[in-house]
């Protein structure tokens, strides 16, 4: 259903995983101590109708563990490499628990960059 890659960054590596092409680009942001996987149970109903975009903060899933910080600023940084890298286009932002507050916060610096948010 999703399709996983690396993305590089300056501190490592972050697994991302995309879907096809089926509508707006729908940003997918895990709670702590989660994965991307988290969401599997929604997955069928959002790739109907979006093209879904999910990926493992560092330290979670397949993305790197680093030597570097794991805190709330390192995770919005983990956040905006990927949304810097997903197209020109607005995106809309589904968070659970701490991807609810990156969603927020992200609006809130890069309100040309989202279309809405749901936590």
């Amino acid at each position: 259903m999703l399709i996983e890659s690396y993305q590089h960054t300056p501190l490592g590596k972050l697994n991302v995983a995309r879907g096809p092409a089926n509508g707006p680009k729908l940003l997918l942001l895990h709670g702590m101590s989660n994965r991307w996987q988290t969401f599997l149970p929604i997955l069928p109903e959002l790739t109907k109708n979006w093209q879904v975009i999910a990926f493992d903060h560092r330290g979670h899933g397949g993305s790197d563990r680093i030597d570097g910080p794991y805190s709330a600023a390192a995770f919005f940084q983990d956040a905006r490499n990927v949304l810097d890298t997903i197209g020109p286009e607005p995106v809309a932002l589904l968070g659970h628990s701490m991807g609810g507050s990156l969603a927020l916060y992200l609006a809130e610096a890069f309100p040309e960059k989202v279309r809405a948010v749901i936590t």
